[in-house]
């Protein structure tokens, strides 16, 4: 039984190898020579028109069983080759697949920092319109909200410097400088501070 060979194409003129193809055993080759123009300066390209069994050695029924072999190791390698695709294209989808839930994780994450940053500025806006609301009414009204222990608020006259609270929740306004801490010990008054 014939071994593999090497089989060459060489340059007409100087003889030099352009290509070289290795025949399987037992496969008879018929190739060509072609070039584009004898005048353009490209290499020879060398083309394998057929490549085929050897019909003499298909008939000798020792070899019969290795071409039986090859072909079953030829079909192991193509399915091999197939399983490795079909993992590879399941891998490119469960990537693809890890990238959709990431992208969406940070789309639902961007989307709750922008709405509660639109929820902050729109409650600090409220808070800011209320206190200007409250300030106005009370300058229109002559008076200034405080807060007693209790945490109530109540409503007292412009003119009081200080405010004091008794311990039974009573409010007073002082106009001019507080009374001293004796005094307001005796009374047991509390000052309370402006909202």
């Amino acid at each position: 039984m014939p071994a593999p060979m090497q089989f060459s194409f060489k340059d007409r003129t100087t003889g030099a190898p352009v290509a070289t193809a290795i025949i399987p055993e037992g496969y008879l080759v018929n190739a060509t020579i072609t070039d584009k123009n004898a005048n353009d300066m490209v290499p020879l390209h060398a083309y394998i028109a057929a490549l085929s069994p050897d019909q003499s050695i298909l008939l000798n029924s020792n070899s019969k069983g290795m071409w039986e072999q090859l072909a079953y190791e030829n079909w192991v390698a193509a399915m091999q080759f197939a399983n490795q695709l079909s993992a590879q294209a399941r891998q490119g989808q469960i990537q693809a697949q890890q990238r959709a839930i990431e992208a969406s994780r940070m789309i639902a994450q961007n989307s709750a920092q922008m709405s509660a940053g639109i929820m902050d500025s729109w409650n600090r806006k409220m808070a800011s319109d209320s206190r200007i609301s409250q300030a106005r009414s009370e300058a229109i009204r002559g008076v200034n909200t405080y807060q007693t222990t209790s945490g109530r608020s109540v409503e007292v006259g412009v003119t009081a410097d200080h405010v004091y609270q008794n311990n039974y929740g009573d409010v007073y306004g002082v106009s001019g400088s507080a009374p001293d801490q004796e005094l307001l010990n005796r009374l047991n008054w509390t000052e309370i501070r402006r909202r």
